[in-house]
């Protein structure tokens, strides 16, 4: 390889060789990609049964390059520099060269850079290699365009082109076709979450006691959702100054437990004490509940409980027993506390797909929306791609949307080999 025959560059992940010294020759820019498909033999069958898979293979693309500098200095600080910034990215980057203009690669940069010095280490030549994704995305199939209900789609490959789709919606049901392929839009979660949850008993001043509930996952449900506390199935104990005989302990569920000596153990059943909050809002609700003491002779007696939920907007329901157990009533000392397994559940039926831009990435097979901070939030379970995921196959295709679609854009992302 001459000289003169090195002289266009490349770009990987906005990384321009040309910045660094460092120019490409075009000898194998042009390769193609290996059709996955198996020949299979069957005795007693002339010739063989051809298994495709219907994808291509990775290809390697290596390309024969070059670095030209001023003094020994220079060559050594450009290979260096280029080599560091193109191995410093990770996973698959964009890839272009100036011998297909109109087409990028998806590539992660594999090896390459063994150099073999000349004109006394002021020049070298040495390959870069790539192992790319089988598609030469055409540049053209970039561009976002606004497309009419009943408008029209032209992929000019041969190849079916997997798009992203933007649109809004109004927050009802809603469809949108890829000519015959169906995809529905469903303006809120169905169904009920589970939450995973944590306990930790911890004291306050001011309070008998108090439990930290952590929700420890959080990503099943969105600000805006209803988080449902059910609180749990409670074990009290209660300890006394003195002995205590013939007592009995009861709540409003009917349960039941006999005192003994100077203390006792029962089961109180919180759930009738649910409470209810709105996932992001931070909110306190207060709860009550009967408990009674009834002698084996004399009067039954009932304190009630009165039960504080605070929900910091995130991850913790602080649960305060806000008053002591029996400071009024004979022989019980005024000490209680309890455990139990605490359960939860979120409601994502009131969050709606109003107000964001929905994209659905029909390559990957993923619908989601941009926070505030950028990052991608799933939808999910918004959106039913049916089976195969939908897709624009050559030539012209017609798109249709119901009229709760609004705004409608589409990135083609057409390809070839």
């Amino acid at each position: 390889m001459g000289v003169s025959a090195i002289y266009k560059g490349l770009t990987f992940d906005n990384v321009n060789s040309k910045n660094y010294g460092v120019y490409i020759t075009g000898e194998a820019v042009y390769n193609a990609p290996e059709r996955d498909a198996e020949a299979i033999t069957v005795p007693g069958r002339n010739g063989a049964f051809i298994l495709d898979r219907g994808r291509f293979e990775n290809i390697t693309v290596t390309y024969p390059a070059g670095l030209f500098g001023d003094d020994q200095t220079n060559f050594a600080n450009g290979i260096r520099d280029f080599r560091n910034a193109i191995a410093s990215r990770v996973g698959y980057c964009r890839l272009e060269d100036e011998y297909n203009t109109d087409e990028y690669r998806q590539a992660v940069y594999k090896s390459g850079l063994d150099v073999s010095p000349a004109s006394m280490n002021r020049a070298g030549r040495f390959d870069i290699t790539f192992d790319c994704k089988p598609q030469r995305f055409l540049k053209s199939g970039e561009t976002e365009s606004s497309i009419a209900n009943n408008g029209k789609v032209n992929n000019p490959t041969l190849f079916d082109a997997r798009p992203l789709l933007k649109f809004n919606s109004t927050g009802a049901d809603g469809t949108i076709n890829l000519g015959t392929q169906s995809i529905t839009v469903i303006s809120a979660y169905v169904g009920v979450v589970p939450l995973d949850l944590t306990k930790q008993a911890t004291t306050a001043a001011g309070y008998t006691f108090v439990d930290n509930v952590t929700i420890n996952n959080t990503s099943v449900y969105k600000s805006g959702d209803t988080i449902t506390f059910n609180g749990a199935k409670a074990s009290f104990y209660f300890s006394a100054t003195g002995k205590i005989a013939n007592v009995t302990f009861s709540n409003a569920s009917g349960l039941t437990a006999m005192a003994d000596i100077r203390s006792t153990n029962f089961t109180v059943d919180l759930t009738a004490t649910a409470a209810t909050f709105t996932a992001g809002t931070s909110s306190t609700v207060n709860k009550t509940i009967d408990v009674t003491v009834t002698p084996q002779s004399g009067t039954a007696q009932t304190k009630t409980f009165t039960l504080t939920y605070a929900y910091n907007g995130n991850n913790t329901i602080v649960v305060r027993w806000s008053n002591q157990a029996y400071t009024n009533i004979s022989y019980i000392a005024a000490r209680s506390k309890n455990s139990g397994n605490y359960s939860g559940e979120a409601d994502s039926t009131v969050n709606n797909l109003q107000n964001v831009d929905i994209y659905i990435d029909l390559d990957i097979g993923e619908a989601y929306s941009i926070d505030a901070s950028n990052n991608a939030v799933s939808l999910n379970n918004f959106v039913n791609l049916g089976g195969e995921l939908p897709y624009l196959p050559p030539g012209e295709t017609t798109i249709t949307y119901s009229n709760s679609i609004t705004n409608f854009k589409i990135t083609p992302r057409y390809w070839r080999i």
